[in-house]
């Protein structure tokens, strides 16, 4: 870590005051926009004064629909995705510590936005926000650092109009835009490098403007039909002022008199009107579509929610890159920082924090190769297997499912048993049916013993508590588990008609015996 952030700066944020003063200086970046503007401020940008052209990037993505919902949609594609901390070293306790520091480190994580006080939010807001450079080039956010008790972080993001990149490196200028920014420290900020989109999206978005405006000024001139009245009256006539003045009172513009005869007729532009400008508006449209998502809209919105995805492999390609983005971005400039505050600045990580995309496989191939696999004796790692299906493997102490979860409820029951006091029969005493419903309860009771086992390795006071409330929330789960159990029916069924078949063994039911009965 930084002087910086060892001393008392570490809680004073370079941007404090930088939403008050952005109310006092912002304006409307489209209103005077022309292709010769547009045209310049990307040139700017290219040299390095990235606001003009970030500003209208903003103003574009706000206020355009379609720009508005493909941004929108490849955003949280990758917000949403799942994230895990994957190991270096599987079995190192090292490894382990590291881990859980991140998770703790992430899950903590505060987000906010300098400009709007209002935002406030976790991990999946700090993804969406460095999504923007995807669009932008840049996204930026200030680290503020909070050590205590568990290391934890703010971060701040900073919208690219208060920077400026003359020098080949982001400089923060702030809302005022000086002349020359202040260095970024690099344990102070974390700068995310993307495609930068906008440029060329601005230009199609710039072609769909002209082509609306045209379309906009032929509706208004041609939208509605003018009328053409003939008379024979003749020209400057009291008539002829007559039929003037209701030709203008049944339309106020568009109007035509002529005269010899006495007809009124109606002007029609005709229907072909929106030819030359829908065709450009789609256009634009589709070209805007697949800069951001890699196809049109109607074959991104196709899944078959089973094996690969319809949305088209381009489309896959771009969420995969977005993650290893995200991921990449994140271990390089923050992980590090928080293995070396917690661990130590010579220690290299252990563990690395991965959000995982949507999988690309057919699921059901895979895991035909996966059992083909265990049937051939090809060993494989957990691990692997876990992360090529999107899942993480269980940490030590968790409830484990399926056949693995009875194993691990079945190891608890025969430990509680193995601990439990000797009861005063000896068991070599026990009759055999007494032994086995003693088993069967032990069994279908196991669920209770494992919590009951999970609540007594409680290392302190609060983690009691925690596992208090744990058991709590799943008492329903677990009652269900012991209800659901068989054995001691089993076992019931199997003593009752074992005592009901030995009732019969010992009376032999014969005609000899049942008539040596009957007559004494």
């Amino acid at each position: 870590m930084s002087d910086r952030h060892q001393s008392g700066l570490i809680n004073k944020p370079a941007t404090g005051n930088a939403a008050r003063q952005w109310k006092q200086t912002r304006y409307n970046p489209l209103r005077n926009c022309t292709p010769a503007t547009l045209s310049r401020d990307l040139d700017m940008f290219e040299s390095g004064w990235v606001r003009n052209a970030a500003l209208l990037w903003n103003a574009i993505i706000d206020r355009d629909d379609m720009v508005r919902t493909v941004v929108s949609k490849r955003t949280k594609a990758v917000a949403h995705r799942p994230w895990d901390i994957v190991l270096v070293e599987e079995d190192s306790p090292e490894a382990q510590s590291h881990k859980d520091a991140l998770e703790t480190f992430f899950n903590r994580l505060t987000v906010t936005d300098c400009l709007d006080l209002n935002v406030r939010g976790g991990f999946s807001l700090l993804v969406r926000q460095m999504m923007g450079a995807q669009m932008h080039q840049y996204a930026v956010h200030e680290i503020i650092w909070k050590p205590g008790r568990e290391l934890q972080a703010e971060l701040k993001f900073c919208p690219l109009y208060l920077f400026e990149n003359t020098e080949g490196k982001l400089r923060y200028t702030g809302p005022m835009s000086q002349a020359s920014g202040m260095e970024l420290d690099p344990d102070g900020w974390m700068v995310t490098v993307g495609e930068g989109l906008m440029k060329a999206i601005s230009v199609c978005w710039m072609f769909k403007k002209l082509s609306l405006a045209d379309w906009l000024n032929f509706s208004e001139r041609f939208g509605i039909p003018g009328v053409h009245g003939t008379t024979n009256a003749q020209i400057g006539t009291p008539e002829w002022d007559a039929f003037v003045t209701a030709l203008e009172e049944f339309a106020n513009e568009w109007v035509m008199a002529s005269s010899t005869g006495s007809e009124v007729k109606l002007i029609e532009a005709g229907k072909t009107g929106e030819a030359p400008f829908r065709p450009m508006v789609d256009r634009m449209d589709a070209a805007i579509a697949r800069l951001v998502r890699g196809g049109d809209l109607s074959t991104i919105s196709r899944t078959d929610g089973v094996g690969a995805s319809l949305q088209g492999e381009e489309s896959g390609i771009l969420e995969k890159d977005d993650c290893e983005l995200i991921s990449d971005t994140l271990n390089i400039q923050l992980t590090r920082q928080v293995i070396a505050y917690v661990f130590g600045p010579a220690v290299e990580p252990l563990a690395y924090i991965k959000i995982q995309p949507t999988p690309d496989q057919d699921n059901r191939a895979e895991m035909e190769i996966d059992n083909h696999f265990e049937k051939l004796g090809i060993p494989q790692s957990k691990a692997d297997i876990a992360e090529r299906y999107g899942r993480t493997l269980p940490d030590e102490g968790d409830d484990l499912a399926g056949e693995a979860g009875k194993a691990q409820a079945a190891s608890v029951a025969a430990a509680v048993t193995a601990a439990a006091p000797s009861t005063t029969v000896l068991a070599n005493e026990a009759p055999a049916e007494e032994q086995a419903l003693r088993e069967a309860v032990v069994t279908d009771l196991a669920p209770i013993y494992a919590a009951i086992a999970k609540i007594l390795e409680a290392d302190d006071d609060q983690d009691l508590e925690t596992r208090l409330r744990e058991l709590d929330g799943k008492w329903d789960e677990i009652t269900e588990a012991v209800l659901d159990g068989e054995a001691t029916e089993a076992a019931l069924s199997r003593i009752l008609g074992d005592a009901f078949v030995e009732g019969l063994n010992p009376v032999a039911i014969t005609r000899e015996n049942l008539a040596t009965k009957t007559n004494p």
